[in-house]
C-alpha cells in the first residue's frame, strides 16, 4: 500500500520538496523505527 505522496501544488522549489521528504522520512524512522525508501529514481539529488 502506498501510504505517503508529496504533491507540490503551491510552487515549491525541488529542494524545498526535498527537504520535506527528508523531515517526513526522518520523523517515520524516529518514530516507528521505519525507514521509508522512495519509488521514485531521484536524478541529481538524493533524500
Amino acid at each position: 500500500k502506498h501510504v505517503l505522496a508529496i504533491t507540490n501544488a503551491a510552487g515549491a522549489t525541488s529542494e524545498e520538496i526535498l527537504d520535506l521528504a527528508r523531515k517526513c522520512q526522518k520523523a517515520v524512522e524516529d518514530n516507528f523505527g521505519i525507514r521509508l525508501v522512495p519509488e521514485v529514481q531521484l536524478i541529481g539529488a538524493t533524500l
